[in-house]
C-alpha cells in the first residue's frame, strides 16, 4: 500500500464495547479486506503533538515542546512531522495487507474517536466507519465486562463514555462523503441490507458468505470481544435488549440515568436513538443513600490528578487498621471528599481481600504439598513439647 494507495485504508471507529468487534469480523470475511485485532498504531505518534490527554513518566509535555523544538532547529514544521507519520503508518498497513494478500486494510480501534480528526487529516482519502450503539447498551456493556462488581472502576472510562459520541458525530458531520454511520441495532437487525450499503460505499462488492463469520475468528486476537461475538456465527438480535434488564442494582441504574441526561436529548438523537423511550426503560432509584454520584465518578476528565490522592489514601488504609473505623460528621458526608473516600475506602478493601484470598491459596498449596505430609509427624513432636 504506496502512500498513492491511502484511498485502499479503511478504519472502523466508534465507542468501546460498542459492536465494532462484530463488524470487523463480518468485513474480514471479504476476499479483498485485510485486518489484524486492534492496530492502536496511530496514538502514539499523533498524540506527540498534543499537549493534554496524555501522561508519562518521561514527562509527555517536556516532549513535545521539545519535539516541536527539534523541528524548527531542522527547519521544518508540524506539517513535515504528520507526513512522516502517514508514511510511517501506510508502511505497516501496507506490510499487513500484503502479507495477508489482500488489497484493502481495515483498522478498528474504537480509541481513534479520540484522533479522527487527526487521522483523515493524515489520509484524506481514507475511508470512515463510524459505529453507533445505544449509550446504555454500551454503558450496561462496560459496568458487566470491566468494571464488574468494582464501580470505582467505572471512572477510567470517562472519555469512552462522555467524549466518544459527540467526537464521532461532529467528525461524521464535517466529513460526509467519507463517513458511513451504521447502528449496530440495525446491523443486527437487517445484517444483509446494511452490509450492502457499507460494501458500496467502500467501493467493494458484497457476497452473502460474509454473514457468516464462523470462518472469521481469530484465535491469536487479543482484543475486542472476545466472548459475546463467539456465541453465534451471524448477527442475530438475541442479546439487544439485554441492557434494560440488567441494570438491577440501584448504583447501576443511578449511573444509568446520569449518563442519559449528561448525554442529553440532543446528543442522543443525534445519535439516532430516542432519548424518553430509552429513559422509560429505566427505574429511577428512590433512595440514595451510600450511592456513588456520577458527578463523583466522572470528575476529573484528564483522568490523572486523582492519581496521587488515590495511591496515598489507598496506602493509609492497608498500613492503619484504625482508618476503617473512623466517623465522619454529617457534614463531611454529603460532599465529594466524602464519596472519594468511599471509593478508595472500597478500592482498598478488595486489593486486601484479594491479597488474603492469594495467601489462602498458598497455605491451601502448601497444605497440600509433599513436603507439607513428610514433616506432620515432626510438627506434632513440636506441638506437644510446647504444650
Amino acid at each position: 500500500m504506496a502512500a498513492s494507495q491511502e484511498k485502499n485504508l479503511i478504519f472502523l471507529i466508534s465507542q468501546p464495547r460498542a459492536g465494532s468487534t462484530l463488524l470487523q469480523l463480518i468485513l474480514s470475511g471479504h476476499s479483498d479486506i485485510a485486518t489484524t485485532s486492534e492496530p492502536w498504531v496511530a496514538l502514539h505518534p499523533v498524540y506527540a503533538l498534543r499537549n493534554s490527554g496524555v501522561d508519562g513518566v518521561y514527562d509527555s509535555k517536556l516532549a513535545r515542546y521539545a519535539l516541536l523544538d527539534f523541528l524548527k532547529q531542522s527547519g521544518v514544521d508540524e506539517s513535515f512531522y504528520k507526513r512522516q507519520v502517514a508514511s510511517f503508518l501506510l508502511s505497516f498497513y501496507k506490510q499487513a495487507t500484503e502479507y495477508q494478500k489482500k488489497k484493502f486494510f481495515l483498522d478498528k480501534t474504537p480509541r481513534y474517536y479520540q484522533i479522527v480528526q487527526e487521522l483523515i487529516d493524515l489520509f484524506p482519502e481514507a475511508k470512515f466507519i463510524i459505529l453507533f450503539r445505544n449509550p446504555l447498551a454500551v454503558l450496561n456493556s462496560i459496568l458487566k465486562t470491566w468494571v464488574k462488581d468494582d464501580p470505582s472502576l467505572l471512572g477510567n472510562y470517562n472519555y469512552d463514555l462522555i467524549a466518544a459520541p459527540q467526537s464521532l458525530l461532529d467528525f461524521a458531520k464535517h466529513h460526509p462523503d467519507q463517513c458511513f454511520k451504521v447502528k449496530y441495532e440495525e446491523l443486527v437487525a437487517r445484517p444483509e441490507t446494511v452490509l450492502k450499503d457499507i460494501c458500496r460505499f467502500l467501493g467493494i462488492l458484497y457476497f452473502d458468505n460474509m454473514l457468516n463469520y464462523s470462518n472469521s475468528r481469530y484465535s491469536e486476537w487479543k482484543f475486542g470481544d472476545r466472548v459475546g461475538v463467539h456465541k453465534a456465527s451471524r448477527p442475530t438480535v438475541e442479546s439487544l435488549e439485554n441492557w434494560k434488564k440488567d441494570f438491577i442494582l440501584p448504583q447501576e441504574r443511578l449511573f444509568a440515568m446520569s449518563y442519559l441526561k449528561s448525554l442529553g436529548p440532543n446528543l442522543i438523537k443525534e445519535m439516532g436513538y430516542n432519548y424518553d423511550e430509552i429513559e422509560s426503560s429505566i427505574e429511577v432509584p428512590t433512595d440514595l443513600k451510600g450511592l456513588i454520584s456520577w458527578s463523583t465518578i466522572m470528575s476529573d476528565i484528564e483522568g490523572f490528578s486523582k492519581t496521587k490522592q488515590v495511591r496515598e489514601m489507598i496506602h493509609r488504609i492497608l498500613s492503619d487498621e484504625n482508618f476503617w473505623n473512623e466517623d465522619t460528621s454529617e457534614s463531611d458526608k454529603s460532599n465529594e471528599n466524602s464519596e472519594w473516600r468511599e471509593i478508595i475506602k472500597y478500592a482498598a478493601k478488595r486489593f486486601k481481600d484479594a491479597k488474603i484470598k492469594s495467601l489462602m491459596a498458598e497455605r491451601e498449596a502448601l497444605r497440600n504439598s509433599l513436603f507439607w505430609k513428610v514433616t506432620a509427624p515432626a510438627r506434632l513432636i513440636v506441638k506437644l513439647f510446647k504444650k
